[in-house]
């Protein structure tokens, strides 16, 4: 799990990193109506838009239904499973491939895109749905890779190809080149992406993928599975990309891409909330074949607490430098979305704290109230977002992302401790007191910098500082928040990991 985890975030911070590094420069060259045409675009990719809800809750229920076959040592029904999965999505994605090129003309009119863009508009939602026929059977591969716990294989492919991806975006921006370009080297990734994991799965031959072991009780098994999780995704999908929507739509292009400004920084402390239950759900899937509560206990109270250590340091950094971060990053034309972006960086920080525990809950089978207490978080988002927009602008919608996750705090941690026989004070003692001192060294060291990070006017400058705060509170974390034996097990499980690799 340490080594999976790794190269999840691994992967998670080389994309975040490229994203930083991009903003700036698609600015510039596309300008701030070209540039928030293309953030439209992606809400609707299978990658990280509302597209991603192509999958039916089929991709997460693979991912459990291969690592039971596994424990079982089942080879023929992770076969099935995969091969299944893959068929499903294929179908899919070329049906609404084909429905969403139809309809792009109809999405350039909902969008208050410029009508000097719309031709334009028009081409790029089209590419970006053809992708989607692409970035689905991906999926149904990917699947596999994590639910056999090789996070290494995927990450690192996808590494590799968005990386070739932002090389082509500079070269075509750069060449004079617009947006839809863009969407075109996007939609080359996903065919390269594709066809690479294609190639691995092929030769690591733990599983047989073909027309023979497409099966239909194996799609009566992802259906049922994925019944649940269909409905967790299109609440997790829908909090996350209603923001870009509902400024699209109230506000204009231009509103978009300022959001995107203070989103970022959102999205690079959120890195955490990806990373720190990647490896959990196959996991807890594992482990309920073989294990009492006990172990699932334990797990959930290390795994929160490890969380909290690595992600809340970053959405406090966050909020420290801001400001510098966003002047010597994008301009100080943007500096008066400081204030935005530090109320953005309060959803990392509060929901840090129960990704884990829905991991386990999603892997073990139990889901019921989680999906009903995230379809309330959904509609208070949505209602708050909806009401304040006109008079708020962005930090309109940005509250009621923030509103629909602190309201819910309580009620979920009243589940994680019922359902893994837990009593606050021990959740207490083990997760919440041994992150105090790195967070109150944290925040010393913050206000002692501040001034520095304001001054320098230089960007690698204020992202050392932000590295330093960060490592400071990780520092203190692991040499007074961690015991002797939770040291030697972590440091055990990376260097059995490199020995591995």
């Amino acid at each position: 799990m340490v080594r999976n985890t790794l190269s999840s975030g691994g992967s998670r911070v080389v994309n975040a990193l490229l994203a930083i590094a991009l903003t700036p420069f698609l600015l510039r060259r596309l300008g701030q109506d070209e540039y928030g045409l293309w953030l439209l675009a992606t809400t609707l990719t299978f990658t990280s838009g509302y597209l991603n809800l192509a999958e039916l809750g089929m991709q997460q229920a693979a991912v459990r239904l291969v690592a039971e076959a596994r424990q079982r040592g089942d080879r023929q029904a992770a076969s099935e499973v995969v091969s299944t999965t893959v068929a499903v999505f294929g179908g899919l994605g070329l049906v609404l491939g084909i429905a969403l090129t139809a309809l792009a003309g109809l999405l350039a009119q909902v969008f208050s895109v410029p009508s000097s863009l719309e031709h334009m508009a028009m081409l790029t939602f089209a590419v970006v749905g053809v992708q989607i026929a692409v970035d689905l059977p991906t999926a149904g591969i990917l699947a596999f890779w994590e639910g056999s716990q090789r996070f290494g294989v995927s990450r690192g492919i996808d590494v590799g190809t968005r990386l070739a991806w932002a090389a082509l975006t500079v070269v075509v921006v750069r060449a004079g080149h617009g947006v839809l370009a863009v969407a075109v080297v996007s939609l080359a990734a996903a065919v390269l992406g594709f066809l690479v994991n294609l190639a691995f799965l092929c030769v690591q031959g733990e599983v047989s993928l073909g027309p023979r072991s497409v099966s239909r009780a194996a799609a009566r098994q992802l259906t049922g599975h994925g019944a649940p999780m269909l409905v967790l995704r299109i609440l997790g999908v829908t909090y996350t990309q209603m923001d870009r929507a509902i400024v699209g739509i109230a506000l204009s292009t231009v509103a978009v891409a300022r959001y995107e400004v203070a989103y970022k920084l959102h999205a690079t402390a959120a890195l955490a909330l990806g990373v720190a239950p990647s490896a959990v759900l196959p996991a807890a899937a594992y482990l309920r074949q073989e294990a009492g509560p006990d172990r699932l206990r334990r797990l959930f109270l290390r795994g929160t607490k490890y969380a909290i250590a690595f992600g809340l340091p970053v959405a406090v950094a966050g909020m420290i430098y801001s400001r510098p971060l966003i002047v010597t990053w994008v301009g100080s034309g943007f500096a008066d979305l400081a204030d935005e972006a530090r109320l953005f960086l309060l959803f990392p920080a509060f929901t840090i704290g129960i990704v884990v525990g829905q991991a386990m809950l999603t892997g073990i089978g139990r889901m019921r109230e989680l999906l009903t207490y995230h379809v309330v978080a959904v509609l208070l988002n949505l209602g708050v977002s909806i009401v304040l927009v006109d008079d708020l602008g962005i930090a309109g919608v940005i509250w009621g992302t923030v509103a629909g996750s602190i309201v819910l705090l309580v009620p979920f941690h009243r589940l994680f401790f019922r359902s893994f026989d837990l009593r606050p004070a021990e959740w207490v003692r083990q997760v919440v007191m041994p992150n105090v001192p790195g967070l109150a060294a944290q925040l010393i060291f913050g206000w002692a910098t501040l001034s520095f990070a304001n001054r320098s006017g230089q960007l690698w400058t204020v992202a050392l500082v932000f590295l330093v705060d960060v490592a400071v509170s990780l520092g203190v974390f692991v040499f007074v928040g961690m015991s002797a034996e939770e040291r030697s097990s972590f440091t055990g499980a990376l260097r059995r990991g490199k020995a591995g690799a």
